[in-house]
């Protein structure tokens, strides 16, 4: 457990928003840029997020101009063939300077605006593990975490090793669970064109 002097808060938090994907399901095509309600998904899960943290970074693979267009830091994967959220994760932990970092997807617009603070609340219950992740009451949400930068060295080492489940990561951490079984239609996410033109009713 971590120095109880460490509180996560607001002004100690730096974002990592996740749009670095390979959307398979969404035919190839940058779930992030995708339009929902005439603004892109990921500027729409930006909005709910960002005033809940100091900074934020967002790790994309392509389309970089277009997410520049957010005034956020954007990076690439540093690692070779881009495999998976986590090598996005661990290149942004590598620029990171705060000691807390809430990861998110680029595609759940519906996220809670009090999502730090309830990882806050449960991070001080739990005195303050290095890791937290939500519960939404059905499922773990593996990219939905809070996360103590003193934890990089150990996904570098996960990653080196061939290893790319996020959920064993976490698991080896000992990550704590933060429940939200109150608000499931909080973490819904697109990943795919039905699912997209579903989500699009009601913004209609």
């Amino acid at each position: 457990m971590l120095d109880s002097t460490l509180s996560p808060s607001q002004a100690n938090t730096t974002l990592v928003l996740l749009c670095g994907g390979r959307s398979r399901r969404m035919n190839g095509q940058d779930k992030g840029l995708l339009l929902l309600g005439k603004q892109a998904i990921y500027l729409q899960t930006l909005q709910r997020l960002r005033p809940q943290v100091a900074q934020v970074i967002i790790s994309a693979n392509r389309n970089l101009a277009e997410y520049d267009k957010s005034g956020c830091v954007v990076i690439r994967d540093t690692l070779p063939e881009h495999p998976g959220p986590l090598a996005g994760l661990l290149s942004a932990m590598q620029q990171i300077e705060t000691p807390w970092v809430l990861t998110a997807p680029c595609d759940m617009p519906n996220l809670p605006t009090d999502l730090l603070q309830r990882f806050q609340e449960k991070a001080q219950q739990a005195n303050f593990p290095p890791a937290l992740v939500v519960y939404d009451g059905r499922q773990q949400q593996h990219l939905i975490c809070l996360l103590n930068k003193s934890v990089q060295q150990s996904l570098q080492t996960y990653i080196a090793s061939g290893q790319r489940a996020v959920h064993r990561w976490l698991s080896q951490l000992g990550a704590i669970r933060v429940d939200y079984h109150d608000m499931p239609e909080a973490f819904l996410n697109i990943n795919t064109p039905e699912e997209l033109a579903a989500i699009e009713k009601r913004y209609a």
